[in-house]
């Protein structure tokens, strides 16, 4: 990476001990050697020089004669500043490859627990929200909250009758109505197929109930244009609020069996709603 140092030592007339120095600064770095075999040569060079010198040197001070530099000492320290500045490239350059490493990190981080369609957390972005949520409930660093969980209705009729992509565009629209419902504080995700779950933290049901309310109008007055088409979209939501004294798997459970609960009874009326258009 560095070129080599050839030197020659001879005392002058002066008891000087002088240095001839054919010394080259590094132009092409991957030519000879790595930086620090170049800066171990550059350290044999230095310690050539007999400790004599000095004592030379402060003897010279003392006197009216004025002191000289050995000769090629200005070569050593050119070489040195030549190594320096080639260092300090290289960090600047690690440091860059790093700063992007790290941010590719952040990258691969993100999209392992992103839903690609929604752009929603996914099942495994949640349950890392959900541990981490409560953690701070068992550390009383949060009261508690609510957990909402999310159930489109009659979402298969939607693929089977207009396509995928129609269920695709229907799930977007979802998505789209929980992100601006929620704040920042809180975690929307997709666990998949038609299942959405909303995590609301540090809060309390009464202080939530507007909310809830409100977004469980807007999840049920959804619509989707489609081939000039209609489409209405409706869902069941199940609520379970929780403090320090719920586990995990009580809050999900609970969450899960209010919303199908919920889900039976969409179905009871909906099939009640069109017996009696029937009738008519």
């Amino acid at each position: 990476m560095f070129y080599s140092t050839e030197h020659m030592v001879k005392r002058n007339t002066e008891g000087w001990l002088s240095m001839t120095f054919n010394t080259y600064l590094p132009t092409d770095m991957g030519s000879k050697g790595s930086f620090m075999e170049q800066v171990v040569q550059l350290r044999e060079n230095l310690n050539i020089l007999p400790s004599s010198m000095g004592h030379r040197a402060s003897e010279q001070t003392t006197t009216s004669r004025p002191t000289k530099a050995p000769q090629g000492m200005h070569k050593i320290l050119s070489t040195a500043m030549a190594l320096l500045s080639q260092a300090q490239r290289e960090l600047d350059q690690n440091s860059r490859q790093i700063a992007l490493l790290k941010q590719q990190i952040a990258d691969l981080e993100e999209a392992s627990t992103s839903d690609m369609l929604t752009s929603l957390k996914n099942r495994r972005g949640f349950e890392l929200a959900f541990n981490a949520e409560l953690d701070r409930v068992r550390r009383e660093k949060s009261v508690g909250g609510v957990l909402l969980m999310i159930d489109m209705n009659n979402f298969k009729n939607i693929n089977d009758t207009y396509g995928h992509q129609a269920g695709d565009a229907c799930l977007k629209l979802v998505g789209q109505a929980l992100k601006q419902e929620i704040r920042a504080m809180d975690t929307a995700a997709r666990l998949g197929g038609d299942e959405f779950v909303i995590l609301m933290t540090d809060t309390t049901p009464q202080l939530l109930l507007n909310r809830i309310q409100t977004m469980i109008w807007r999840l049920n007055n959804l619509s989707l244009i489609w081939d000039n088409e209609e489409l209405q979209i409706s869902a069941s939501v199940g609520m379970k609020p929780y403090d320090k004294s719920h586990s995990a798997a009580e809050i999900f459970s609970a969450a899960d069996e209010d919303m199908y609960k919920k889900k039976q009874l969409s179905k009871l009326q909906n099939n009640n709603k069109q017996e009696n258009i029937a009738a008519q």
